[in-house]
């Protein structure tokens, strides 16, 4: 590749990384996978128990940084220990870890901490970094006058995963400490961080197919 080329390449990049999706491609990413979502898990569909979840999770709701969100929270109807969060406000909670909480903090703190990488734009972020990623790699191949193959994307793939492990488990603590000022702003014991951490190492250890 020519110097040209190269600066070329890398003043597209530059420009790129400063981009990520905006809140509104944010909110409709978000909710194309939440219907996609409500079709292919077993989500809890009983008004009376999603009344009371409501209740539950609404302190938490009401503390997170981003009130422009329509939050909107979920049970999922499986005994696996987790919860995850979908870019536009879309927390799922799974039963399994509802039934193994001990306190109320624990249930908080495993909600604030998704609430938290809703509120920093964590998925939104990474899907700006792929996109950048992918259109790189496609701009230096049109450069050198030629199109990745299967082989060069399966290698890009791999070499993307590497790359942005550590943006996640630079996000899993900053999730922690967001969570921390939600849940003392909401004047609930942050260390109920610690305990749900603590539950899902115990279940590691004893029921490790269910975390």
């Amino acid at each position: 590749m020519s110097a040209f080329h190269r600066l070329l390449t890398g003043s597209v990049l530059i420009a790129l990384a400063a981009c990520a999706p905006s809140v509104q491609q944010e909110v409709q990413m978000g909710n194309d996978y939440a219907a996609q979502i409500a079709k292919e898990m077993p989500l809890i569909k009983d008004a009376g128990i999603n009344s009371l979840f409501t209740q539950t999770v609404n302190p938490l709701r009401r503390v997170a940084q981003r009130q422009d969100l329509a939050w909107d929270f979920h049970i999922v109807n499986s005994d696996q220990v987790n919860a995850f969060a979908v870019p536009g406000g879309h927390i799922y909670v799974f039963r399994g870890l509802i039934a193994r909480v001990q306190h109320y903090d624990e249930f908080a703190g495993a909600v604030m901490h998704e609430i938290g990488h809703v509120d920093l734009r964590h998925s939104a972020q990474q899907m700006g970094q792929m996109t950048v990623a992918n259109l790189g790699v496609s701009l230096a191949y049109i450069l050198l006058g030629r199109q990745p193959g299967q082989v060069d994307q399966a290698a890009v793939g791999v070499a993307g995963s590497a790359v942005f492990a550590k943006f996640s488990r630079d996000d899993e603590r900053e999730a922690d400490s967001m969570a921390v000022i939600g849940l003392t702003r909401a004047a609930i014991n942050p260390s109920g961080i610690t305990h749900m951490l603590q539950i899902l190492q115990r279940l590691s250890q004893s029921e490790p197919s269910k975390v």
